[in-house]
């Protein structure tokens, strides 16, 4: 454990005022207070709450963006705009849709006598809403990812401004206080940090991906990726987030993705699937393959016949089961936008693409990858406009090449060996990839 979470985790047990206790799921002694269920019990509760609902229509308004949509619930922060800035740059409408029940739940929550369970919020957020379930399921989402943010700002006891501890507002610390955990035994995620509302307000992320787009084809490209895409975004290197590999959460994904097939189910008038109780799956699977989530990074082999070409940070992430693989891969780049062969470099170009694919397991894999975003992160040099021979400014030509066919697809090739994946992209390009260990 890092030293900074050493001390976070002192302050938050020995120091800390009891809202922040509370939000972090402490009593007044700095003791954990775990959940009264275990999470197949709170997950199974919440598989049944939906059959009671019969409104599963989504708004008319809604554009079926998965992008958008995707960008909403797995952004790095808090998903309530708290100013035009802020709503101008983000995805507003995901809160727009839940923002007339935001605090009517707040109410229910405060009024409840004991810690609610998941599916008890759940319900409270679908009743505010009308009794829609889709909609309920994104204002639960909203509702509890609102309080892990805002509370994250001031949670922290280690964090200083001008020599002042930051304790949780009394509000947030109060609603907070009224929510069952979902870590069982550990109120810290494997790198040590303090982490009570991460796995709640996953649950529905998962569940909500699902309900907004029932269709099987959607679903089966978009929704069941879902839980690999969102641990990429949590755990990639710096310019995203911090976290480590967190199995506590990835069962509350786990739960969601389960929870959302409910709902749709439920729907179309079908009887729901039949959710099988979780059994411990052998190391070795029946077609050599072990499956799990393996984590890695993308490198160059050979240097490449042009001046400038660098992978400056990189991750990926392969899920694998027995039915199927879906992987996830995000890195930032810099390459020669222009050169000559007398004058050098004019002009280097910075991106950041991120691609995901999802296919059945074949040895050896060869698995076709969609760019799903990028980003033109900088360019710069002495030749990067319009002029002599050069018809559009240096960014004008990366943004149309990231809209073109070099970009926008790639198929990544290798092969498994215990518990190891090694492949490449293009002649210059490999990703190696560890399995992760619970």
């Amino acid at each position: 454990m890092l030293a900074q979470e050493q001390d976070h985790q002192r302050c938050a047990m020995t120091e800390a005022d009891q809202d922040t206790r509370d939000f972090h799921g402490l009593d007044e002694n700095g003791t954990y207070r775990p959940p009264t269920r275990t999470q197949e019990e709170m997950c199974e509760e919440l598989q049944t709450l939906d059959a009671g609902y019969s409104g599963f229509s989504l708004p008319d308004d809604f554009d079926f963006s998965p992008y958008r949509l995707a960008r909403h619930l797995f952004d790095v922060g808090d998903p309530k705009p708290q100013n035009e800035q802020m709503r101008s740059e983000g995805w507003p409408e995901f809160c727009d849709y839940t923002s007339a029940s935001m605090d009517a739940i707040d109410r229910q929550v405060l009024a409840s006598p004991i810690p609610l369970s998941p599916a008890q919020v759940l319900k409270i957020a679908i009743d505010a809403n009308g009794g829609n379930v889709p909609t309920g399921l994104l204002a639960a989402h909203n509702y509890l990812k609102h309080l892990s943010y805002f509370g994250r700002f001031y949670a922290d006891p280690t964090y200083r401004e001008e020599g002042l501890q930051q304790p949780v507002v009394p509000e947030t610390g109060a609603s907070v206080a009224k929510l069952e955990p979902w870590r069982q035994e550990d109120p810290a995620n494997p790198a040590g940090r303090l982490d009570k509302m991460g796995p709640l307000y996953h649950i529905f992320a998962g569940a909500v991906v699902k309900a907004w787009f029932p269709d099987a084809a959607a679903t089966e490209s978009f929704g069941d990726m879902a839980i690999g895409m969102e641990a990429l975004l949590r755990t990639a290197a710096g310019w995203l987030g911090k976290d480590t590999p967190d199995r506590e959460k990835g069962r509350a994904d786990e739960c969601g993705a389960r929870l959302g097939g409910t709902v749709v189910a439920l729907g179309r008038g079908e009887k729901p699937p039949v959710v099988a109780e979780e059994t411990p799956q052998p190391e070795q699977d029946a077609d050599g393959i072990q499956d799990g989530v393996y984590v890695g990074e993308v490198y160059t082999t050979t240097s490449p016949d042009v001046p400038v070409w660098e992978i400056l940070e990189s991750r990926v992430e392969l899920v694998v089961t027995d039915e199927s693989i879906a992987v996830a891969l995000d890195n930032v780049l810099q390459y020669a936008a222009r050169s000559s062969s007398t004058r050098g470099v004019l002009c280097t170009a910075t991106v950041h693409v991120f691609y995901s694919g999802r296919g059945t397991v074949v040895k050896p894999l060869s698995l076709p990858l969609e760019l799903v975003d990028s980003e033109l992160v900088s360019i710069e040099g002495p030749q990067c406009g319009a002029g002599g021979s050069w018809k559009n400014t240096a960014e004008e030509d990366v943004l149309a090449s990231l809209n073109g066919p070099s970009w926008q697809t790639c198929t990544l090739a290798g092969a498994f060996s215990d518990g190891f994946f090694q492949g490449d992209i293009t002649a210059v390009t490999g990703v190696r990839a560890t399995r992760a260990t619970e």
